[in-house]
């Protein structure tokens, strides 16, 4: 029991310290794909930014997430992970575009 409290302390600690340089510093080493950590701050990366924001734009007009997938792999946008999967180009999927609209870091949380 004691060793438990002293742990649950530390950690309520560590995490209180975490909360408050998260205001004046990157607290975390996974940040979203069109997001790049440049000198201690989070920097948008403009072309998957972009991507982003056309994402939800045409989620908003009503197109499906399969329809946006299709659009964007006629169109060869690149993905925002990694290019390449099992030594083929990456290609978009209804899975990525909806992991993407749900994903609350892509809302700024």
């Amino acid at each position: 029991a004691e060793e438990s409290e002293t742990k649950s302390k530390r950690c309520g600690e560590a995490w209180r310290k975490k909360v408050l340089s998260a205001s004046s510093a990157v607290v975390t080493r996974t940040v979203p794909n069109w997001i790049r950590v440049e000198d201690g701050k989070m920097k948008l990366i403009p072309e998957k930014a972009a991507t982003v924001k056309r994402v939800f734009a045409l989620a908003r007009d009503g197109l499906g997430f399969h329809a946006i997938a299709k659009a964007f792999n006629a169109e060869g946008v690149p993905v925002l992970g990694r290019p390449t999967f099992r030594g083929r180009p990456a290609r978009w999927t209804l899975g990525m575009v909806a992991a993407l609209v749900r994903r609350p870091a892509a809302c700024g949380q």
